[in-house]
């Protein structure tokens, strides 16, 4: 089950995305970054996919600020108070280059029920 405590949200469209979104994927779009959250109910004849996916040019919402959940992924060791930055695969990282600002870590896996694999970024936390 996803985790986050309550935050602002924003809507936008997967207008510039060449693919489809994951539910509950960090993403970036419109100069903001956050969590993507699926809105439009799918239909009875589409497979179970769609219940997870956004497909391109489909409205949904963004959780821009507050806390959420994520994979570790491929953030590399991470640790509390780092920042994490989001490419623009909508992939993150602890390297700034070109990326933008996602977060800053504020539990790890084992910390207040953060699952294994997991981490907790504070989306309002960004210097």
């Amino acid at each position: 089950m996803a985790y986050w405590a309550k935050g602002r949200m924003h809507y936008v469209l997967n207008g510039i995305s060449s693919s489809t979104l994951k539910h509950l994927q960090p993403v970036k779009v419109d100069n903001k970054v956050g969590i993507a959250i699926k809105q439009k109910a799918p239909n009875v004849t589409e497979g179970i996919t769609a219940l997870t996916t956004i497909a391109k040019n489909e409205g949904f919402v963004m959780l821009v600020k507050g806390v959420t959940q994520v994979p570790v992924g491929e953030i590399a060791t991470p640790a509390k108070g780092d920042l994490v930055y989001i490419t623009s695969e909508n992939k993150l990282t602890k390297t700034k280059g070109e990326n933008s600002v996602f977060g800053e870590v504020v539990e790890l896996a084992g910390e207040r029920g953060t699952p294994t694999g997991y981490l907790r970024i504070d989306l309002d936390q960004k210097a």
